[in-house]
Parts: C-alpha cells; sequence; structure tokens
C-alpha cells in the first residue's frame, strides 16, 4: 500500500494515504487544537455546571428516564444508546433552566451534532 511523509514539518515519518499525521503528532495536534479551544472559546461557567453534582444528578434521572437511549433515534424506531444528554434549550439561551428535568434529552453522538447545528442556526455561534 502507498505511504507518504506526515504533514508535520520535519518528520520523515512514513504513514498510509488517509493520514495527514504520524501517531505522535496527531497527538500533539489534537492537544494543540483542545487548547486553544479551551483558550479561546470554552465557556468556564458551563464547564464547571457539567462538572458539579447539581448537573449530574438530573443527567442521570434523564439517562434512567429513557433507558440510556436516544431520544431522536427512538422517534424514527431506532434504538441506539445515548451519549450525552443534552438541553433542548441551550444553556447560553436560558441559563435558569439548566438543571430542569422537562428541558433535558438523552442524545446519541449524530443526533447531538444534527441538533447542535439547529442550535447555532436557530441561537448562533454561542449556543
Amino acid at each position: 500500500m502507498p505511504k507518504k511523509i506526515c504533514n508535520h514539518p520535519g518528520c520523515n515519518t512514513l504513514i498510509s494515504m488517509k493520514e495527514r499525521y504520524c501517531d505522535e503528532h496527531r497527538r500533539e495536534t489534537v492537544k494543540r487544537k483542545n487548547s486553544e479551544y479551551d483558550e479561546r472559546r470554552r465557556n468556564k461557567k458551563h464547564d464547571r455546571f457539567y462538572h458539579s453534582k447539581e448537573w449530574k444528578g438530573p443527567r442521570n434521572k434523564i439517562m434512567e428516564k429513557h433507558g440510556g437511549l436516544c431520544l431522536w433515534c427512538e422517534r424514527i424506531g431506532l434504538t441506539v444508546k445515548a451519549k450525552v444528554v443534552d438541553h433542548i434549550i441551550p444553556l447560553s439561551v436560558d441559563w435558569s433552566l439548566r438543571a430542569e428535568l422537562f428541558n433535558l434529552q438523552p442524545l446519541c453522538d449524530p443526533c447531538h451534532a444534527k441538533k447542535t447545528a439547529e442550535d447555532v442556526k436557530t441561537y448562533g455561534r454561542g449556543a
């Protein structure tokens, strides 16, 4: 199978044509991107909330109520494990609804990505 050189400047490691970086530089790139996101975009107030007991209780209740299944997939007849509990009305739109059970829904990753894209269209980038 054909190989190419890692895209990181100065690295001569051969990698698959499907890859951009070797294992070492892929990890570095991910760490750098995560660090930049943390510094520039992550909402510290929201981050603290998601690591609090105030969040974990309602989150667990919603997962239990729906059997840990994605609500959106369930509506179209699919049985898919939920990975996240989503705020129907985003925190950035109404902080007071952050722990209200009626504002929470379990979603799988693909459905959560669709929901987030809808939120961005509806409420803007900060949602």
